[in-house]
């Protein structure tokens, strides 16, 4: 598995809706450089860093209903 992927692949792979990637970046879950990345060659393009957000999920506290 790559480590950085496009955030079409990131949602095709694990599927995530968009709107709730967009939400965890703006509520600050997902982290500039750590979990996603602009393209620098084109900025609108968001990478994914795949690995991260796996080590973010399992550090984090399990909820239950």
């Amino acid at each position: 598995m790559a480590k950085w992927v496009r955030l079409k692949k990131h949602i095709q792979d694990r599927m995530e809706p968009e709107r709730s990637i967009y939400q965890k970046i703006a509520d600050g879950y997902y982290r500039l450089g750590i979990h996603y990345r602009y393209d620098p060659a084109m900025p609108k393009i968001i990478w994914m860093n795949q690995e991260a957000i796996d080590e973010w999920l399992d550090k984090s506290p399990l909820r239950g209903g």
